[in-house]
C-alpha cells in the first residue's frame, strides 16, 4: 500500500513539475500580437458567419526551461477542449497564406455564402500575421480540432521575450 501511495504521489508531483502554469492577462505586450487580436475580434463577434466557439485569450506562463513552445501549445490546446486526435502545427517556417487558411479551415464551408466577410477577414488576418512573422520575438503555432464537441482551429502566438501567449480560436461548437 505504501508503494502504491508513493507511486501516486510521484506521478502527481512529476505532472505538476512538467506542466506549464498559465495566468490570464488582459492583452499581449507585443503591438504586433495585438494586431492579430484586433483582426480576430471582427471574426469572433460575427458568430453567424464565423462560428459560435470563437475566443481570444491571453496568458502569461511559467514552465521548465526545457519545455518548448510546441509542448506548451499542446497543453493549452488540451485545456481548451483538444483531444489526442488533434493536429498540432508549427508555423515558424510557414507562409502567411498557409496560416490564414489554417485559421479559417473549420469554417471554410461558409466562404461561398459570405464572400465579402471572408475577404475582409482574410485581409485583416494576413496583415496581422505578416507583422507577427516579421517580429523575431514572436512564434506562431496551431491546433486543429474536429469531433462531436465541435470543429475549430486555434492560432497560438508566443512572445519569447515576455512569456506571453495569445490564443485565437475560430469555429463551431457541436457538429
Amino acid at each position: 500500500m505504501k508503494f502504491l501511495s508513493a507511486m501516486i504521489l510521484a506521478s502527481l508531483f512529476s505532472a505538476q513539475v512538467l506542466a506549464a502554469h498559465f495566468s490570464p492577462v488582459p492583452q499581449m505586450s507585443s503591438q504586433n500580437a495585438q494586431k492579430l487580436s484586433k483582426a480576430a475580434i471582427g471574426i469572433i463577434n460575427n458568430k453567424n458567419v464565423f462560428g459560435d466557439s470563437g475566443a481570444i485569450k491571453v496568458f502569461t506562463f511559467t514552465r521548465k526551461s526545457t519545455e518548448t513552445n510546441l509542448t506548451t501549445t499542446k497543453q493549452l490546446s488540451f485545456i481548451h477542449g483538444a483531444t489526442s486526435d488533434d493536429n498540432q502545427e508549427d508555423f515558424k517556417n510557414a507562409d502567411v497564406k498557409k496560416i490564414v487558411d489554417f485559421a479559417l479551415f473549420a469554417i471554410e464551408n461558409q466562404e461561398n455564402e459570405n464572400a465579402n466577410e471572408f475577404k475582409i477577414a482574410r485581409s485583416n488576418l494576413t496583415a496581422a500575421l505578416k507583422a507577427i512573422k516579421a517580429d523575431k520575438s514572436l512564434e506562431v503555432f496551431g491546433n486543429q480540432h474536429a469531433d462531436e464537441d465541435g470543429s475549430w482551429n486555434i492560432l497560438f502566438v508566443f512572445d519569447t521575450k515576455t512569456n506571453q501567449v495569445l490564443m485565437v480560436k475560430i469555429g463551431y461548437s457541436g457538429t
